[in-house]
């Protein structure tokens, strides 16, 4: 399978507080929830994979080594997603023709929906800058972006990740539409793990 011109940032840097641990260390079936979106990725054909890391930074740092991905660590992990965000934009490459932004805890997520929504946002026109999934009218993740935007996005700051630069541009957003409810099922509690537990 061909590689497209994507590159991958997966966000593992958040502290995960309502999870009242260590959310990316979290077992499930035995395995921390970060090596279930590292098998993820991998399975991805794209031209570059970035790990942003924040919180227990040296704890994930020797569940990446040998993979092929490139590691950053976002000292402002605190200050929100988009720092995170911003981190992973910043080092990666700027020859790709679009960023895809995932998150380390959504592990019910394939990579046969994902591949289809990269290719339709690869085939898109101009016009549209942002492609995320959506299931029974409720929009999820992971959200592809434009490489047009590697500055704005290197910028970004604060909680609210990317939200305000999609939510302004309402015109350049395409919404992919998803087989199932993995695009919305995170983990958050582990209530959630317990219930994902099930699902997988």
């Amino acid at each position: 399978m061909s590689k497209r011109p994507i590159s991958v940032i997966l966000l593992a840097a958040g502290t995960g507080s309502r999870m009242r641990g260590d959310k990316p260390l979290s077992l499930l079936h035995g395995q921390p929830l970060i090596r279930h979106a590292l098998r993820l990725i991998e399975e991805l054909p794209v031209q570059e994979r970035i790990v942003v890391v924040g919180h227990q930074a040296e704890k994930l740092f020797p569940l990446l080594a040998g993979l092929p991905v490139w590691s950053i660590y976002n000292p402002d992990f605190l200050q929100g997603i988009g720092h995170s965000i911003a981190a992973g934009i910043r080092i990666a490459s700027q020859q790709v023709e679009a960023y895809m932004v995932l998150l380390a805890d959504m592990p019910l997520l394939r990579s046969e929906p994902i591949i289809a929504m990269m290719d339709a946002f690869l085939q898109s026109d101009e016009s549209v800058w942002f492609m995320r999934p959506v299931f029974q009218g409720q929009p999820g993740h992971p959200v592809l972006f434009k490489a047009r935007l590697h500055l704005t996005l290197s910028s970004l700051s604060g909680i609210h990740g990317a939200k305000e630069i999609i939510g302004s541009n309402p015109d350049k957003v395409r919404l992919f539409a998803w087989p199932d409810a993995t695009c919305l099922q995170d983990v958050d509690t582990p209530e959630d793990l317990e219930k994902i537990t099930r699902l997988l």
